[in-house]
């Protein structure tokens, strides 16, 4: 069995719905509904109580909405949970999510030598990563985007938790490289987002992309142009694993 965390707002009981429907038929997952922090309804004072804005805008330039903020605390949550756990790792999913590969494929897998280790350890079964290697199913990353399914044992979440006071998006896996942690992912990837989840409103995850370089730290903007080189570089020697765009269980023209 492997424990799996689903971060999900109270209210929104039709994503509920939907990913109980998709997991269902996977057994050896243990599913476990986590209530995800609504970000967007913070007064500025609990904002600030939990969020170091800014430390934020010396990072990326800008501050982070309410729904992205909301995010980042709904992932630390889940952090949280598992350490308060036995587990020695889970799997955590968001709640718009859309298999393009059969989830099973898990079992392929000997997840205890990949996570079952001292060594802080995240596996994306997302897409969009850079990566080192080619030629085997599991590969070695340098970075990615997005939180949406992705696997994290017990010394990554202690690692992540060690920030006191977050003032990170919930995907700034550049921040938690430097904190030591190793990133691997299943290739080709098997969880895409779901654009269908737009018709059941807006969620916590409302992310406003990009940075602005102009109110960032030297420090950070330097380390911005470093890492967006050698993304650039693995992008062109066909090491970047694109994920596609899914509606209605089709992948949407254009979008790849």
């Amino acid at each position: 069995m492997i424990k799996t965390y689903i971060v999900n707002l109270a209210s929104s009981t039709k994503r509920r719905e939907y990913m109980q429907n998709l997991l269902s038929p996977y057994k050896f997952l243990n599913v476990e509904f986590l209530n995800a922090v609504d970000g967007r309804k913070f007064t500025e004072k609990e904002r600030d109580s939990q969020f170091d804005m800014a430390r934020c805008i010396k990072r990326y330039g800008r501050e982070l909405s309410g729904g992205e903020i909301g995010c980042t605390l709904s992932h630390r949550k889940f952090y949280r949970e598992l350490l308060k756990s036995d587990q020695k790792y889970a799997l955590v999913f968001e709640d718009d999510i859309h298999p393009i590969r059969d989830i099973s494929i898990l079992e392929q897998f000997d997840l205890n030598k990949l996570l079952d280790t001292s060594t802080p350890t995240v596996l994306y079964l997302s897409g969009d990563y850079w990566f080192y290697k080619q030629n085997e199913p599991i590969v070695n990353v340098f970075s990615g985007l997005g939180t949406y399914a992705y696997m994290i044992n017990r010394a990554a979440a202690q690692k992540i938790l060690s920030i006191d006071k977050p003032y990170n998006v919930a995907d700034d896996w550049l921040l938690y490289k430097s904190l030591g942690l190793k990133f691997k992912a299943i290739y080709p990837y098997v969880i895409d987002a779901n654009l269908d989840m737009e018709m059941l409103g807006s969620e916590v995850n409302q992310y406003s992309w990009g940075i602005n370089r102009k109110k960032m730290s030297w420090s950070n903007i330097l380390h911005s142009y470093r890492t967006g080189i050698i993304k650039r570089i693995l992008k062109a020697t066909g090491h970047f694993e694109s994920k596609i765009k899914v509606r209605d269980g089709q992948i949407v023209p254009g979008l790849r």
